[in-house]
């Protein structure tokens, strides 16, 4: 078959290879799958720079359409409960929404966590954004676990009918699902070898609880839990623990395949019980900051030599869905080591061969990039700092399997 070819001053085929002056084909075999191949161009008079499609390892596409004003987790997440139920969010047109803000900011493929799997699934098919959509679980009742799991499990049966997209389970956080139902998340989903998702250890409220119930820190948790009726059940279940990392720990619920979300209080005891047990952390920066949680201690991670990659959370706790701007909320990274977590680490924490990176055989997904300076000798100049540069290089369009799906 005849290729699609694009032509392009730069290709950044992974972190450790760039071309100049390329043409990249997109080639379609016989089965429908998309290869790519690169090959030298001689000359090439375009101001732009083709990079691998974008990874956003965590963000609730649901909420887009939702802006909440900055303020502590717990507070915040009454007020987005309360729209909820409502009636005031229109889940189906915010999912869509927000898959295609995340593509025109050159993500192409997205990690979400929905309790409305329906509406997400058919944003992705809509936009043509790929992923994999996590089904929110919640539970503290430890009797209640079996019961929980296989009304899941059954969802994801019925939605299967209707797509390929992959499905999984995603336990909202420590404190709102018991160890048991926690367990039986773990063994389905390595079973069915996808992804467990989870957030953890973002708010002092929550870590807070684990220590002490009572504690005035633990107020605006135990307040809203009254307030939506689980309190109780969470009051007949509690026991102390160091962290909720610790809780998860010493119920042996700290297993791959896990994608844990936040870690902003982590402490280092807990960061080296994740390392340890091989687990790959998501940060979302700009959404931690923006719910009054801080930033993580990051020169920590780098000194423990902990795997993450980036998520931007959602609409409601965000500015936007810009992951390159996510990114760049990081202090003390290159704009090459930034880049990296975009695109090949992240690929590693899914454990995606096909993503990340620009070759043969892989997935073709790609970005392209536009000069807002005509005048940049891109001979001399870091492709790094210039893809990381939001101002300096727009998205013109974004390449899913080889169709455009941005432009």
């Amino acid at each position: 078959m005849s290729p699609n070819q694009y032509t392009h001053n730069i290709v950044i085929k992974n972190t450790d290879e760039t071309l100049f002056n390329t043409v990249i084909e997109a080639r379609t075999s016989i089965t429908g799958y998309r290869e790519l191949n690169v090959n030298q161009l001689d000359d090439s008079n375009s101001k732009q720079i083709i990079i691998p499609g974008l990874i956003n390892l965590h963000s609730h596409l649901a909420y887009s359409q939702t802006k909440l004003k900055s303020q502590s987790l717990f507070p915040w997440i009454s007020q987005l409960v309360e729209i909820h139920h409502m009636g005031e969010m229109e889940l189906p047109s915010a999912a869509l929404q927000g898959a295609q803000e995340a593509l025109s900011f050159g993500t192409s493929f997205l990690v979400d966590n929905t309790s409305h799997p329906q509406d997400s699934i058919k944003a992705f098919q809509e936009s043509g954004l790929k992923g994999i959509i996590g089904i929110e679980i919640f539970g503290s009742d430890p009797k209640q676990a079996t019961q929980i799991l296989e009304h899941n499990i059954e969802q994801i049966k019925q939605l299967k009918e209707s797509t390929n997209i992959d499905l999984t389970l995603s336990p909202h956080a420590s404190y709102d699902v018991s160890a048991q139902l926690w367990q039986l998340c773990l063994e389905w989903c390595n079973q069915n070898q996808v992804p467990l998702l989870s957030h953890l250890a973002e708010s002092t409220a929550e870590e807070a609880w684990f220590q002490n119930k009572d504690s005035e820190q633990a107020q605006s948790a135990r307040e809203f839990w009254n307030k939506i009726n689980t309190l109780e059940t969470k009051l007949e279940n509690w026991q102390s623990y160091p962290s909720s990392t610790q809780y998860l720990h010493r119920h042996n619920l700290l297993k791959p395949f896990s994608l844990l979300t936040h870690l902003v209080h982590a402490q280092k005891q807990d960061l080296e019980l994740i390392k340890a047990a091989g687990l790959g952390i998501i940060t979302c920066p700009r959404s931690n900051l923006y719910l009054e949680n801080g930033l993580a201690n990051y020169q920590l991670w780098h000194e423990l030599g902990i795997q993450y990659g980036i998520g931007t959370d959602s609409k409601a706790s965000n500015h936007d869905l810009d992951l390159r701007k996510e990114a760049n909320a990081i202090p003390g990274l290159s704009a090459k080591a930034r880049f990296a977590l975009l695109t090949n680490k992240a690929a590693g924490l899914l454990k995606r061969n096909d993503l990340g990176s620009l070759d043969i055989g892989k997935a073709a997904d790609w970005v392209v990039l536009e000069l807002q300076d005509p005048n940049i000798d891109l001979a001399t100049a870091d492709p790094f700092e210039l893809i990381m540069d939001t101002e300096m290089t727009i998205v013109k369009e974004v390449y899913i399997d080889g169709y455009c799906r941005y432009k």
